[in-house]
């Protein structure tokens, strides 16, 4: 199996249509262990952007078939791939939460704003 050991191999396996992000620290979701626990219990943007995250030595399972289903692909211990289907409203998403991540304990679950019926 191929392995990517740092960000210059992950450029140069980049699946066609597939990109960096444009700013750097979101490689920190696949480096740092609060990270990648805060985006797994706290839900990117309900039905809006999803992930995939391979370990750093089974690049090979970068295929199409997850290329067409996820928008961003994490790497483990490496960086993050956006594929095609990540707009930048979904790039900007994610910057804004590796922005809160550090803020967020990793045991907490998702909450959710609900309006009550007698504030309408």
């Amino acid at each position: 199996m191929k392995s990517v050991n740092d960000l210059k191999d992950l450029a140069q396996v980049l699946p066609s249509g597939c990109r960096m992000p444009e700013d750097d620290r979101l490689h920190l979701i696949a480096n740092d262990n609060r990270y990648l626990n805060f985006f797994k219990i706290v839900p990117l943007y309900p039905n809006h952007i999803s992930y995939f995250v391979i370990p750093n030595d089974q690049i090979d399972l970068l295929k199409d078939e997850f290329l067409n289903k996820v928008q961003i692909i994490i790497v483990e211990g490496v960086g993050v791939i956006l594929t095609p289907s990540c707009s930048s409203d979904s790039e900007t998403i994610l910057k804004n939460m590796v922005d809160w991540a550090p803020y967020v304990s990793s045991t907490s679950s998702a909450q959710y704003y609900k309006k009550s019926k007698d504030s309408l």
